[in-house]
Formats: structure tokens, sequence, C-alpha cells
């Protein structure tokens, strides 16, 4: 299953955060070479891990060991796009509204992925994030991600829609989108992998905030 944790109940996840952070920081920092965000502590943790973070975490099981993980924040709070990457915008304005949340730090541990397939567990995060989205009446997602991810989205019709032109960064191509929250599209995502229930968790289940 994947597990909402929120600030409101991060103190009964405090070392599966604390994994997420270490799981991020050998994948970005180790595996992909952004030595930007290395941390000696070996945690990667930005300015946007904060108490208004909402992480969506798969956790193995009977073990409880975190096999992929992603990052919500509230388009109306400092985020990613909005604070780092605003040059991504530069046809549309950075998306801002109550019912729209920055996905960020979508990751699945090495040895669960599958070579030119969506695996289980990037399927099993991408329905949660959907699902989250429609039980919090959110309408899209803004995205920080490479180019290659838009035609995925197409396919799973997640409604993508570019900000702007990609950038350079630190080797890449990075581009700023929003996708659509909808039925559609986690019927379609759901079909990947043949998942027929909610994947999360309903530990925390309170309306959001704001």
């Amino acid at each position: 299953m994947l597990h909402v944790i929120t600030g409101e109940n991060r103190h009964l996840y405090q070392d599966q955060v604390d994994e997420s952070f270490r799981i991020r920081h050998r994948i970005y920092v180790h595996e992909r070479g952004w030595k930007d965000l290395a941390r000696a502590d070996g945690r990667e943790v930005d300015q946007f891990d904060n108490s208004d973070a909402i992480y969506l975490l798969m956790l193995d099981e009977p073990d409880g060991r975190v096999i992929g993980g992603s990052r919500l924040i509230p388009s109306l709070k400092p985020h990613l796009l909005a604070d780092v990457f605003p040059q991504l915008a530069s046809t549309h304005p950075v998306p801002r509204s109550p019912d729209i949340y920055e996905w960020t730090r979508f990751y699945v541990v090495p040895e669960r992925r599958e070579p030119h397939a969506i695996s289980d567990v990037a399927c099993t995060i991408m329905c949660g994030v959907q699902e989250f989205g429609l039980e919090h009446n959110l309408s899209q997602f803004s995205i920080v991600t490479e180019p290659f991810w838009i035609p995925r989205f197409l396919r799973l019709g997640w409604s993508p829609r570019p900000l702007g032109l990609p950038i350079q960064w630190q080797g890449m191509d990075v581009v700023g989108i929003t996708v659509d929250v909808s039925e559609f599209a986690l019927r379609e995502t759901r079909r990947v992998r043949g998942i027929r229930s909610s994947v999360l968790s309903h530990s925390f289940n309170r309306k959001l905030a704001g």
C-alpha cells in the first residue's frame, strides 16, 4: 500500500521518512549526479521538505522498507517550480490555486525498477497520486520533469501541458508541465498493471487544510 504522510501523522513514520531522504540522496546525488543536492549526512533534503510537504511512500511488506515514493506540495506554498525554476513557466504563469499541487521527488529503488516499462511500484505510486488528487478535489499537478515524460503522460490520459520551453540543467533537459487529475487518468494508469482497487492506505484521510 501507499502511505500518505503529512505534518499531522509524520511522527508515526519518522523512520520511513528518514529512509526516504537517504534513498533520494543515493538516487539523485550518486546515481543521477545532481551534486548540488549532496549533503554530508547522506540525506537529500531541501527547503520544501517542511510541514507543508505530503509524502506518498510505498512500503514493502512485512518489514516496512521504503521501495518508492513521491512528494506533494500545495501550489500556494513555496515550491520547486515557483521558487527554483520559475523560468520554466515562460509561456504560461506558474500555476497557483488551492486545487493545484506540485508533484516532485518521484522515485523507485533500483532493485524494483523494470527496464523499458512502468514497474509495479511506479504504477502504484502514479495511481496513488491520482487517487489522492481525486479524494481532495484537486484539478491538476504541476511537475518539473524531463521532456520524455510528456508522451508517457499523454498515453495514460494525464493531459500534460508544457508551461514553456525546456532548459538545460546539470546536463539534462527539464521542462515545467501540468497534468490533469481525472477518473480517466486513474483508470488508464490502473490498466497498465491491472490494478483494480485503491492503492492508498487510509490511516490518514482527513480533509486537507486550506
